[in-house]
């Protein structure tokens, strides 16, 4: 039982993690390129289609 709550721990951790760097990426575009959530959300999709 304590090894569950230990690795969904983590998981929530690691999520959190993933949501926070993706605001801070999102708060440098928009300061950066002075662009809108919505634009700078459209430029990260393009990144990905583009890097695959």
């Amino acid at each position: 039982m304590i090894y569950f709550v230990g690795w969904w721990d983590s998981l929530r951790r690691k999520r959190k993690n993933a949501e926070e760097k993706k605001e801070l990426f999102l708060k440098e575009l928009q300061t950066r390129f002075d662009v809108s959530a919505e634009s700078a959300l459209d430029i990260i999709e393009a990144d990905k289609t583009l890097s695959r």
